[in-house]
């Protein structure tokens, strides 16, 4: 979606705007505001996206799914962020839109049939009344640009404790590998504080966007480790109240992998199960290989060059 970086006027308008927007056209942006203040849109001029059909293949403007041509908008940075509202249609959508969250989540999404005017938006910041806000907290954490790291959510919940006004929370982590790769979880540790209660707390695990299905729900006693097909990974861990964030607790490792029969003719390291992994996380002491070859291999050359040393050395 036209209108980043943000400049003022604060606009944003679908793609190709003012002339038609394109067939297959999937465009997703996010606004923050500034610590304080909320985001408000305003559609004025125009707006024009195809409208949806009923049930008799009539065109019904109102239909509130617009499952064909739609721009989305969500109270929060990601795709499972609180729905505003799907508009399509040709009518402009309501005055009053807000996003009380600070952040604003904006897909607009264009199948591969007909095409339309499209439309632009203002958008500006107003100061936030408190005692509108819900009492939701939350914490985000961006890890890209490596290939492997440690995931421990204790500091993280406790912070999010420190606000005896918050009831539900949600923390969000972004993993991100080089694109070639893929990633792989390894959950260590599992435990949430009320177990096998799904509606009370969760981890959800999404692969390459947040707007689809997740590709797992955690919500039991256990978890096992899961193999991804995308260089992109969010987990966001959902908990009622503080007596669940006290007693949750959860660790994990992921590492960058990518499946390939012959592993060194992409330059890779063989896990010896057509799993890959880059030779920067041999022997880093993280395990990277499902079944820890690439840490098994260094041990015993410490071993070996322990031994070699006393066997050499005569005082």
């Amino acid at each position: 979606i036209r209108g980043e970086p943000v400049y003022d006027p604060k606009t944003f308008s679908s793609p190709n705007y003012p002339l038609q927007y394109l067939s297959k056209q999937d465009c997703i942006r996010v606004i923050r505001a500034t610590k304080g203040f909320e985001i408000h849109v305003i559609f004025r001029n125009y707006f024009q996206i195809e409208k949806t059909y009923d049930r008799r293949g009539v065109f019904n403007e109102n239909h509130i799914d617009c499952p064909n041509d739609y721009l989305e908008l969500r109270d929060g940075p990601y795709g499972f962020s609180p729905l505003i509202g799907r508009y399509c249609g040709n009518s402009l959508p309501r005055e009053d839109i807000r996003a009380t969250s600070g952040y604003m989540w904006i897909r607009f999404h264009s199948d591969d049939a007909l095409q339309y005017g499209g439309f632009t938006a203002n958008y500006e910041f107003r100061l936030a009344y408190h005692n509108e806000h819900p009492n939701v907290g939350g914490c985000h954490f961006d890890l890209s640009h490596g290939f492997d790291g440690e995931i421990e959510t204790t500091s993280a919940l406790e912070t999010v404790n420190e606000d005896s006004s918050l009831r539900e929370s949600e923390c969000v982590w972004k993993i991100q590998v080089p694109s070639n790769l893929r990633v792989w979880l390894n959950i260590d540790r599992f435990t949430l504080g009320e177990p096998n209660r799904c509606a009370s707390n969760f981890l959800e695990i999404y692969t390459g966007n947040t707007f689809d299905k997740p590709v797992k729900r955690l919500c039991g006693a256990s978890a096992a480790s899961i193999f991804t097909s995308h260089h992109t990974l969010f987990l966001r861990l959902f908990t009622l109240n503080s007596t669940i964030r006290r007693d949750t607790f959860i660790s994990a490792n992921y590492s960058a992998y990518a499946r390939h029969k012959n592993c060194s003719q992409f330059s890779l390291y063989s896990c010896g199960d057509e799993n890959c992994i880059p030779h920067q996380l041999v022997c880093n002491s993280r395990i990277n290989c499902p079944y820890q070859r690439d840490e098994a291999f260094c041990e015993r050359e410490k071993t070996w060059m322990v031994k070699f040393f006393h066997l050499s050395y005569f005082p």
